[in-house]
């Protein structure tokens, strides 16, 4: 995120993410904006701990310069619908990157159906060894 954000977001960019994220798609993001100087926009929740859609419609600007969200949830086990997500998104050429760590280890992936930008998950769950990742472009 470090270097994507020193490549690709400038001073009054944005970034969403949503409250469900895991700490580790929260605080890399938080850290390179005070660096950049972009902003870090949260998507709001439901009263069922899901994505509320339309919040995440209407945060959507002209400054929204890449979406992070997760594709399921490791504290309330939310299952992002990116088939909404898509649909918002469609015509805007902004990049999409899912955080698959919760995931992989417990459904089955296809990444092409996702059609995503961005797919990451960490080794560890897979029971690989520490330090290893997996980055799908």
């Amino acid at each position: 995120m470090e270097k994507f954000s020193e490549k690709y977001l400038s001073e009054g960019d944005e970034v969403i993410i949503s409250y469900l994220e895991h700490h580790a798609n929260i605080v890399p993001w938080h850290m390179a904006a005070q660096k950049y100087k972009f902003k870090v926009i949260p998507i709001e929740l439901t009263n069922n701990s899901e994505i509320d859609y339309a919040d995440f419609k209407n945060k959507i600007t002209s400054r929204t310069k890449f979406i992070s969200l997760t594709h399921i949830s490791n504290v309330t086990g939310s299952l992002t619908d990116f088939d909404i997500v898509k649909e918002i998104i469609k015509n805007l050429n902004i990049p999409l990157m899912i955080d698959g760590c919760q995931f992989v280890a417990h459904s089955e992936l296809n990444v092409t159906d996702l059609d995503c930008d961005f797919y990451v998950f960490s080794g560890h769950k897979l029971y690989g060894p520490s330090g290893i990742g997996v980055l799908y472009m």
